[in-house]
């Protein structure tokens, strides 16, 4: 995903994933692009909105991330 970054005062337009800092079920760390199975056994892809990383357009601290698996990247 492209992001904005600024580095000794210029901003840079840069290609990476956002860690969430939140954990699926199997322990792994859920990351922007990420697919996932959520609780309702439904794909989602996990998007970053507003400064954090969402389900379904929900904040993904929102949800049980015991109930949420990662299964894939975009």
């Amino acid at each position: 995903m492209k992001h904005n970054i600024r580095i000794d005062g210029e901003i840079k337009e840069m290609d990476f994933e956002l860690g969430s800092g939140i954990y699926d079920a199997n322990g792994r760390e859920i990351f922007e692009g990420d697919t996932v199975l959520n609780h309702k056994d439904f794909l989602d892809v996990i998007d970053f909105r507003k400064g954090a990383c969402c389900l379904r357009g929900s904040a993904l601290y929102f949800y049980d991330e015991t109930k949420i698996t990662v299964v894939g990247k975009n």
